[in-house]
Parts: structure tokens; C-alpha cells; sequence
């Protein structure tokens, strides 16, 4: 009896030392295949990237990609030389700062060992925007994926041709006063006036967001060897990441300042419409899908949705990284337009209501012609959802009467943003 007592204990005893559970995110189900230490401790983070706008499709490569630690520190880089396919990185599980950067100077980018690096812009250099995309992530498990949408930091300001009097003049001009570095974090400091010579043909430059709510403009003119004639100009303007501005100076002490930039539409400067329009169409080239009459008789709020489309996106529940759809809402542009969001529940089932799915032939065919990206109805056989809510929640074009679902935390959906512009009807 006590030598059967032993031998329980012994089998007991050694089996306990054996065994380890499987990780329930593994692809195996083999306990032998997840008993090291590595496999256990490490995850296999699949990184891609996507662009905030359409613009932006041929400047995405190479990228260079950071991941900092809980202190800072870089725990990971990689240079990514074909954006079509993911980035993989190995890391130690724990939670993670990703920096994604294009547009930067190489040299710098090598010496960064920190997220509170700092990385000047020199606008007078600087011949292509600096895109950056962040996300911050938590690796719980053997595998996780994550995407950083890549969004301009750097406003594009283009000096028009000056006309000088003499072949001996030159003339430069001096914004103030202008971020001139940018961290690992995606924060500016170092406000201070750059200037830029002006030439006799378009010189285009990408110059990180002016500091405060107005902009100083300084031109300054040398001619017939005479001492510098500085004029300036404040401008109740911003140069905002994003925006394109144009700059035409003249040695006749005049400056004129004209840009397309990012902005929100409020009430008091709504823009105008010369008729109450049928929907679909496209207004500035934004998709609207519906329109509805505002609380008098010469306002209405349009309902845009984004020329561009997402898939493989994760909903907030996913473990590794919950705000993959609103760093992309945040960071999107079209044209002019930001703040763009993802559609609410109300909004999705407009959407779907509006849509699904013999009108969203009428829809695809506008987006066609217009370049866009059409919507998704099928996937193979099944519906494609579309995230909504805060990404909590999904719906479907493919479906008149589908209802809203919650989302999943391991699936991907399509994502489609959206967004409402107060505007006026002439003459209503």
C-alpha cells in the first residue's frame, strides 16, 4: 500500500512539472509547441500600414518603423520597403508605443533611441511631406496584428514667381513663427520663424503647423543695392497640417496668401448651395448621401461619406490594439475636409435603409465615375459589415433588414467614415 501511495505521488509530482496550458490565441494544439520559454513571453506583432487620403498612395515606401517600450525606449525597428505587405516584429509581450514615419531625415531617423527624440524639419529642405502614424498596443498573446494610418504632419506652401525690378534683387520670405521639430510621439516644439527665398519660378516647401491662432508673414526686398525693405502682414490664418497654401509675393511691398485648408463648417460661415440636391451626388467631390432640411428654410445639414474604404480593420474589442478605426477617422482628410468620424447607429442604419441593396448600384456607379472607392455587398457569400458606434457595432449594405450587430473582438470588418456639413440654399 505505501509503495502504490508512492508510485501516485511520483506520477502526480511529474506530470504537474510537465504540464503548461495552451494559449488559447495559438494556431497549435500542441502543448509540446508551447512549452518554451520564448513562445510563451514573445509575440509576433504583423504590422501595415495604410494612408489617411488618396493623395498620399505613391509616397508610402519606404516607411520606418519604431516600437517603444513602457519606458520609452525602442524595443524594435524595421525599415519597410514594400507597403503592400506586412511588417513583422518580435516583441516581448507588455504594451507598446508604434511610430510609423515617411518623409523624415534617414540620418536622424538612425539615431533615435527614444520616443521623446526629437527630429527637425528644415523647411527650406524638407521637398516632400513628412507622414507619420501612431498607435499604441497591447501584446497579450503569441500573435497580434496592428495598423498605423499615415497622415501628413507638414502643411504644403507653395511661393508663387516674384517679379523683381532689377537682375540684382532678391527678395525672401519669413513665416513666424513655425514648429520646427517633432518627436516619436508626434509632438511639436521649437516654434520660431523659417524663411524662404523667393525665386522667379514656384518653389514648393513642407513646413510643420504654424504656433498660435494667426500667422506673421514678413517680405523682404533688396534692390539696386539699397538696404532691405522688411514689409509685414498678420493674417488671421493657421497653417495646419494637411492644408496647401499658396504664397504670391511682389517687390511692390505686396503679399497675398490664399490655402486649402483643413476645417470644420460652423453656422456662421456655412457655404452655399444654388439648389436643394438629389442624392447621390458629389458636392467639392465629397460623396453626399443624404440631405435633410435645417430649422429654418435656407439650411440644410449634408450627410458626406468618405471616397475611401478600409478593410481588415479590427472593432474596439479587439485585445491587442481597440482604437485601430479611430486613429483612422482621426487622421483622415479628403480635400479640404477632417473630422470625419465613424458612422453612429443612427447613421448606419440611414446608411443601410438608403442603400442596401438595389440602390447601392445608383451609389457605386457615382463612385466609379468619380474615382472612388466603391461600397462592399459580398464577400464570397457572406454579407460584408461595416463597423459603426465606436467601432462596437457592425451593419451591412448587402441587406435592407440586417440588423445591427456587436462586433467581435478577433474578426475584421470594412470601415466607411462619415460626415455632416451645415450648409445654405441660395434663394430657399
Amino acid at each position: 500500500m505505501k509503495k502504490l501511495t508512492l508510485y501516485l505521488m511520483t506520477f502526480m509530482s511529474l506530470f504537474s512539472s510537465c504540464y503548461k496550458p495552451v494559449d488559447e490565441d495559438s494556431d497549435s494544439l500542441s502543448a509540446s509547441a508551447e512549452t518554451t520559454t520564448a513562445s510563451s513571453e514573445t509575440c509576433q506583432l504583423s504590422l501595415r500600414i495604410i494612408s489617411s487620403g488618396d493623395d498620399d498612395a505613391d509616397v508610402l515606401s519606404p516607411i520606418h518603423l519604431f516600437a517603444f517600450d513602457a519606458s520609452g525606449r525602442v524595443a524594435a525597428q524595421s525599415i519597410m520597403a514594400d507597403t503592400s505587405q506586412q511588417e513583422q516584429m518580435t516583441l516581448t509581450r507588455g504594451q507598446y508605443h508604434l511610430t510609423a514615419i515617411r518623409g523624415a531625415d534617414e540620418l536622424q531617423l538612425s539615431r533615435v533611441a527614444a520616443a521623446s527624440d526629437i527630429i527637425p524639419i528644415a523647411g527650406t529642405s524638407s521637398t516632400e511631406p513628412l507622414l507619420m502614424g501612431m498607435a499604441d498596443v497591447t501584446l497579450a498573446s503569441t500573435q497580434a496584428t496592428a495598423s498605423l494610418c499615415l497622415a501628413r504632419q507638414t502643411a504644403e506652401v507653395t511661393l508663387l514667381p516674384i517679379a523683381l525690378s532689377t537682375t540684382d534683387a532678391s527678395a525672401n520670405v519669413t513665416l513666424s513663427a513655425l514648429y520646427t521639430t517633432i518627436d516619436m510621439n508626434g509632438g511639436m516644439q521649437a516654434p520660431k520663424p523659417v524663411t524662404l527665398p523667393c525665386y522667379a519660378e514656384n518653389a514648393t516647401y513642407h513646413l510643420l503647423p504654424s504656433f498660435g491662432t494667426s500667422l506673421v508673414v514678413s517680405l523682404e526686398v533688396t534692390a539696386d543695392g539699397n538696404a532691405p525693405q522688411t514689409y509685414g502682414y498678420v493674417l488671421q490664418e493657421q497653417l495646419r497640417a494637411g492644408g496647401r497654401y499658396e504664397i504670391a509675393p511682389s517687390d511692390q511691398a505686396e503679399i497675398s496668401f490664399d490655402g486649402e485648408e483643413p476645417s470644420d463648417t460652423d453656422d456662421n460661415d456655412s457655404p452655399t448651395l444654388d439648389h436643394w440636391p438629389d442624392t447621390p451626388c458629389l458636392w467639392k467631390n465629397h460623396v453626399v448621401v443624404q440631405v435633410t432640411a435645417g430649422d429654418d428654410s435656407t439650411s440644410a445639414d449634408l450627410l458626406l461619406l468618405s471616397a475611401n474604404e478600409w478593410d481588415g480593420i479590427h472593432s474596439a474589442y479587439y485585445e491587442a490594439d481597440s482604437t485601430e478605426a479611430k486613429n483612422i477617422a482621426a487622421s483622415y482628410l479628403e480635400g479640404e475636409m477632417d473630422d470625419w468620424h465613424i458612422p453612429t447607429k443612427e447613421e448606419a442604419t440611414t446608411l443601410r435603409n438608403l442603400f442596401a441593396p438595389d440602390s447601392a448600384a445608383v451609389l457605386n456607379a457615382l463612385l466609379t465615375d468619380a474615382g472612388h472607392v466603391t461600397i462592399s455587398l459580398k464577400k464570397k457569400s457572406d454579407n460584408v459589415r461595416y463597423l459603426c458606434n465606436d467601432a462596437q457595432h457592425t451593419f451591412t449594405f448587402a441587406s435592407p433588414t440586417a440588423s445591427l450587430t456587436k462586433a467581435g473582438a478577433k474578426a475584421t470588418y470594412n470601415l466607411r467614415l462619415v460626415k455632416n456639413v451645415r450648409v445654405r440654399i441660395d434663394g430657399q
